[in-house]
């Protein structure tokens, strides 16, 4: 695998890896499986999806966009995926894939829910890179949603808020600020059309 394609954009810190003693708690309670090389394992937009540990071989993370995929991170043995959408039911906001054939320990949403509950070393630990991973997609604006509006809408400031407040990462288009407001909406619905046909 070819990992100078990956954008590093999220920082590594946010990716710490398990020792065997975490890997062998995860292991009493979830599955292990050997995956073959370029399954799908969870799309962008998936609810409750599963959580992955990575024994051998690599899952890649890519946020979907309407100029292709942005490489966030190759997960490789020691690594586990997820953030936050894992415990609170929305959507996820990244695809992810094996890139090789991938030997994983695999918990499904009820019993990674109770590992939090009854663990509470691997529980915090899991939680709080959880939340950290969430904040730095949220403070990248690595979301699914464009805001585009005006800094003197009320309308915009609710939904600038809205979206705050419920932890989802936006971007965000002041159009007082551009050139050519035109040009921008001509480029938006041309991005709205393509996602809407794939």
């Amino acid at each position: 695998m070819d990992k100078s394609k990956f954008s590093n954009e999220l920082p590594d810190e946010l990716y710490p890896k398990l020792n065997n003693e975490q890997i062998a708690r995860l292991s009493q309670v979830g599955m292990r499986r050997i995956i073959p090389a370029g399954e799908i394992l969870f799309d962008q937009g998936t609810i409750r999806h599963h959580f992955y540990v990575v024994l051998q071989g690599a899952i890649e993370a890519v946020l979907p966009s309407s100029e292709g995929e942005v490489h966030l991170r190759l997960h490789q043995p020691g690594d586990f995926t997820g953030e936050l959408d894992m415990l609170s039911g929305r959507p996820s906001l990244v695809s992810a894939r094996t890139v090789d054939p991938t030997e994983v320990v695999e918990l499904d949403p009820a019993s990674l829910r109770n590992l939090l509950q009854t663990d509470p070393e691997l529980g915090e630990f899991l939680l709080r890179v959880f939340v950290r991973r969430r904040m730095a997609m949220i403070s990248r604006a690595m979301g699914d949603v464009v805001l585009i509006g005006s800094r003197n809408s009320a309308d915009t400031l609710r939904l600038k808020e809205f979206l705050a407040h419920n932890g989802h990462p936006f971007t965000y288009f002041e159009l007082a600020r551009m050139d050519r407001p035109s040009n921008c909406c001509s480029a938006l619905i041309l991005v709205l059309e393509t996602s809407r046909c794939s």
